[in-house]
Order: structure tokens, then C-alpha cells, then sequence
């Protein structure tokens, strides 16, 4: 820092004089001046650029060139911090051109003249430029402007990720005025990165922290757009309310077991009609799970005793399945886990001995409350071409192991499995 509070250039061009510094491209009006803008030296070139010779310029302020007011301040302003920081900038304004007014765009570069800190000033003629800019900033207003409007909260992002428009609804979920937000990368805005998708559409989930400081979530819905070479994003922002998570977690429940946190009757059924509904021709097998010795935990242990039982069970099924299982409590202590993708009865009865499996001695540590598990395999469609159907004779086979001793795999198709002790 210098004893002014000022950074130190660094890396800052240095010359043993003036006429060193000055390079001149073109029709460019080039200058070197003071922190003040007071004009140390400038290109002869000046003369048929704003209509006054070196002579006349060298001493007077070049911010006097431009227009009084605001303009003449925002320039003094920036001339005085490039020559403090030692960083260059530029700079857009007008400049009183020889024969009318002109609009440049000034290369500010803070340079060291024999010893003397000043500035390095280039002011381009790009009138052109600006009228094409202004047409072209007309229609994005415009559509701005449309987009803005819209009743949906949606975003316009460009392949990198930066706000091109936005709308109001969108801005008041991201908690950022609207004309702050274009040109800001989405990511910052919504305080988290999601990464945007490489397929046409995808849709996320976020959580992040919301403008009112509370945690929110929200649901993207990217859709990748391309405008000639150019691919763009267009994003629908859904805030996730306690209304909607109420209704989402309404109907986990209503699908839900309470106690074991496995599928309902209503729903396991289900699930196996749609099965049957969309793949017809594709077999798969139903698991009628009943435990053993579950009336014994109740009487000695109580009724609490005997929920915690069903949640271990519950628990020990849903560990037990392939992601493409359905487990569900029929009522009481039976359970259906419905095995899909399964073509092989041997795999089908693999699969029911794990089930039995993972069942045999949860309870009570004391013997005579462990429990064990009877299971009946049906399979789909040489048992039926219904779930009732299905059922019944998955029932059925389950009672067969139980009137054989219990802790047993009974199939439909074959004679019992035996026992569990005797499995390998």
C-alpha cells in the first residue's frame, strides 16, 4: 500500500520519456495526462481527430473534451484510480470530436514517465459500433421485456450458465432484483451449482438457503435450446412449499405401512397390477411371508414388544430384495414381497430362502421368542393372471410350510423346499 492508502502498481509500463509512450494506431486519439486528466503530451494526430493541436491541448484537462456533468466526473473518477491501482480499464463515453460529438471507447493504461505516475489514454471512434449496439439492445429489451412478463418463473441461461432473461416470478423466488440478475451466473444467484444437462431436458432438486434466510427447496426443469451455433438453456423454477411437501409426504403415507415403513397392502397390489397391466407376457413371482412364533412374542412380551418385532421383520425384507422388489404388509404378521425380473424358478426360490433368511431369529434373544418365517412362492401367470389369484395360491403354499413344521420355502410347482436347517 502506498502512504496514501492507495495499491502500489505493479508491473506498471515504465518510460525514460513522454514521446517513448505514446503509440498511435489508426484514427485514435492517444494522450498521456495526470491523475487530474491534465494533458502531458498527445499524437499530432489529434489535429484532425477533435480539431486542436498538440500545442493547444498539452496543459488543458482532457476530461474539458467531454460533455459537462456526469460524463466529465465518471471519466476524472476513473483516470484517478487507474493511476492509483496501477490497473488498467476501460471506459465508453463521448468525446467532442472534431466537427460534432462522437461516442469512444477509452483503453486506460497506468504507465510510469520518468518517474512520474500518469495515464496512457486511447479513445476509439466506435459510433458505428454503437448505433448497431443500440438496435440491438432495442429487440433485447423488447424480448426482456416479454420475458420478463411472463406468468411463469423461467430462465434464459447461456451455455455457460449466465442469466440472459429472467422473469419477475423467477426473480422474486431467487430473492434478486431482476435487473441485477441478467448477466450474474445462475449458480450464484441460486447460492448452489447444479449442473447443467448434456440431454435435451432434465429436472433437479436443490436446497439452498432463501432469501428470508430459511432453508428452501426447489425443482429446475432444464430444457437445452439452440439458436443457430449457439445453445442456450431455458429453466422453470418450481419453489417445493409446505403445501407441496405436505401433499408429497400425504401421499408417502397413504401408500406407506406406518409401523414397518414398507408398502401397504393397497399399494403392493397395486404395484403388481401394473406389473401385469404394462408387461403382460413377463413373469414374475409372489413371496407370501407369514412368521412363526409371533403370537408367543405378544403373549409373554406384550403388544410393543410384538410391533418391534414387525419393524425388525419389515426392516430385514427390505434389506433383503433386488431395487426392483415390492415389499408390502398384508396385515398383521404377513408380508408379500413380489419379485419382478425373474425368469428362473431357482432363482425365484434363492431369493424366498434369503427372505426366510433374514427373518429367522429376530426377536427376543430368548429362545423360545425367536421367530422363524414360513414362505409360499406363487409365480405369475401359471398361478393366475390376477393379483387375487396370485395371492391365494402363495397363501396356500405358505400354509403348506407351516402344516409341515413352519420355517420352511413352499413353491407351487415343486414339492417343499426343505427345511432351513438343511439349506446349504
Amino acid at each position: 500500500m502506498g502512504p496514501d492508502g492507495s495499491r502500489t502498481p505493479t508491473a506498471m509500463p515504465s518510460f525514460d520519456d513522454a514521446d517513448a509512450a505514446l503509440v498511435g494506431l489508426g484514427r485514435t486519439f492517444v494522450a498521456l495526462v495526470q491523475p487530474s486528466t491534465r494533458i502531458v503530451r498527445t499524437l499530432p494526430s489529434c489535429t484532425e481527430i477533435v480539431g486542436l493541436p498538440p500545442a493547444k491541448l498539452v496543459g488543458r484537462p482532457l476530461a474539458g473534451l467531454l460533455p459537462e456533468g456526469e460524463p466529465r466526473r465518471r471519466f476524472r473518477a476513473t483516470i484517478d484510480r487507474v493511476a492509483r491501482s496501477g490497473e488498467r480499464a476501460r471506459l465508453e463515453h463521448d468525446l467532442m470530436w472534431a466537427g460534432g460529438r462522437r461516442r469512444c471507447l477509452a483503453h486506460l493504461t497506468p504507465v510510469v514517465v520518468a518517474g512520474e505516475r500518469l495515464v496512457h489514454v486511447s479513445c476509439t471512434d466506435v459510433s458505428h459500433l454503437s448505433v448497431a449496439r443500440g438496435i440491438f439492445e432495442g429487440q433485447a429489451a423488447l424480448l426482456g421485456t416479454l420475458f420478463a412478463h411472463v406468468d411463469e418463473a423461467v430462465a434464459g441461461l447461456s451455455a455457460s450458465g449466465t442469466v440472459l432473461a429472467l422473469s419477475d416470478r423467477a426473480a422474486t423466488i431467487l430473492g434478486v432484483p431482476r435487473e441485477e440478475a441478467l448477466g450474474r451466473p445462475f449458480d450464484r444467484l441460486l447460492g448452489c451449482a447444479p449442473t447443467l444437462p448434456d440431454e435435451t431436458a432434465a429436472t433437479v432438486e436443490i436446497e439452498r438457503r432463501g432469501p428470508a434466510g430459511t432453508t428452501e427447496r426447489l425443482r429446475l426443469r432444464f430444457r437445452r435450446l439452440s439458436v443457430g451455433d449457439d445453445r442456450v438453456f431455458a429453466v422453470g423454477i418450481e419453489p417445493l412449499l409446505p403445501e407441496t411437501e405436505s401433499y408429497e409426504r400425504l401421499v408417502h403415507l397413504a401408500r406407506t405401512d406406518p409401523l414397518t415403513g414398507v408398502r401397504n397392502r393397497s399399494d403392493v397390489i397395486a404395484e403388481m397390477s401394473r406389473w401385469i397391466a404394462t408387461t403382460p407376457d413377463r413373469p414374475f413371482y409372489v413371496a407370501y411371508v407369514d412368521l412363526d412364533g409371533f403370537k408367543t412374542v405378544n403373549d409373554r412380551f406384550g403388544h410393543a414388544a410384538g410391533d418391534a418385532v414387525l419393524q425388525q421383520v419389515g426392516h430385514a425384507l427390505r434389506a433383503s430384495v433386488r431395487k426392483q422388489d415390492a415389499v408390502g404388509r398384508i396385515g398383521g404378521d404377513e408380508f408379500v414381497v413380489a419379485l419382478r425380473d425373474v425368469s428362473d424358478p431357482e432363482v425365484a426360490v434363492q431369493l424366498a430362502r434369503r427372505l426366510a433368511h433374514a427373518v429367522e431369529g429376530l426377536g427376543r434373544k430368548d429362545e423360545t421368542a425367536a421367530i422363524r418365517a414360513s414362505v409360499g412362492v406363487a409365480r405369475y401367470p401359471d398361478d393366475g393372471r390376477t393379483v387375487e389369484a396370485l395371492l391365494d395360491r402363495a397363501d396356500a403354499a405358505m400354509y403348506a410350510a407351516k402344516r409341515d413344521g413352519g420355517g420352511k420355502v413352499v413353491v407351487t410347482w415343486t414339492e417343499p423346499v426343505p427345511p432351513l436347517r438343511s439349506l446349504p
